[in-house]
Parts: structure tokens; sequence; C-alpha cells
């Protein structure tokens, strides 16, 4: 196991009460000393600031091997494709449709799709909670990401 790796030391956060039981408890019960698990109170977005800082202090980073680490990657994209198709047959059959008949699917992008629904990009004074806890956020990394690229990676 990966877990008991002298070279892997990780510490993860999360928000209390803003993860499911599930969650907790894969993230609680690794029997590992080189994995730590720390709860905060408030949003996702409000570790984030610390994190960041400590990223930012290069002399930080290096000296404890420091890197970030999301759950994002291609295969998420992938296996969420199989949603589309499945629900644009869906709807082909309760709508009495034909195959190549257009569909609408509206795809909810969270703080992101609202920015560019409303013409503006700010944080809320506060957060509401969702049945997603995964989509409790605020400030959107994706939207960091685009001003961080437009402004030359120099932002």
């Amino acid at each position: 196991s990966d877990s008991g790796s002298p070279n892997l030391d990780i510490v993860v956060f999360f928000p209390e009460g803003q993860i499911s039981e599930l969650q907790r408890r894969q993230m609680t019960t690794v029997s590992s000393s080189r994995a730590h698990v720390v709860t905060f109170e408030g949003g996702g977005d409000d570790m984030d600031a610390p994190i960041k800082n400590m990223a930012a202090d290069r002399a930080f980073a290096k000296r404890h091997g420091m890197c970030g680490i999301n759950s994002y990657n291609l295969g998420r994209p992938v296996s969420q494709m199989v949603h589309y198709f499945w629900s644009y047959f869906r709807a082909l059959d309760h709508q009495g449709l034909q195959v190549g008949d257009p569909v609408d699917i509206v795809v909810p992008s969270g703080a992101l799709g609202s920015s560019f629904n409303a013409g503006n990009f700010h944080r809320s004074e506060r957060m509401e909670k969702t049945l997603s806890d995964a989509i409790n956020i605020q400030v959107p990394y994706n939207m960091e990401r685009i001003f961080y690229y437009l402004m030359g990676e120099d932002a």
C-alpha cells in the first residue's frame, strides 16, 4: 500500500460537517502514520487561502516538499460523458424524438457559470449549502486559472 511509503507524507483538509459520512470515514480511517487528516470550520474556500499562502512561500514549500493534488483527472470527464449519452437517449424516448434530433442539456457549473451568466465575479457574503457537498464553493478554481493565463502567467 502507498500509505506506508516512506516517500509519502500527506495532509488532507476538509470542512467539518460538509462532507458525507462515507467520505469522512474514507479519510479518517486510514491506518498510516504518513496520512494526517485535519478538519476546519467553514466552507471549502476558507482553507484555500492558507494553503495557497504556504505554497506561495517557495522556501517553505521546498523545505516541506509541498505539492497540491486535486481529485480532477481525465478519467472524470470521460466517465461523466456516459451521463450525457444516457440522458440524451432518455430524452429522445420521453419526448418521442429520433436519434439526431437536438436536445438541450443544461450543465450546472457553480460559481463559474453564474459569473458568466450575471456578468460579474465575486465571492458571496454567505455560502448556500446544497444537496451536493462537492459544489459548496464560492470561489471556483477554474476561473482563477483562466485569470492566471489571461495575465500571461503573472497573476
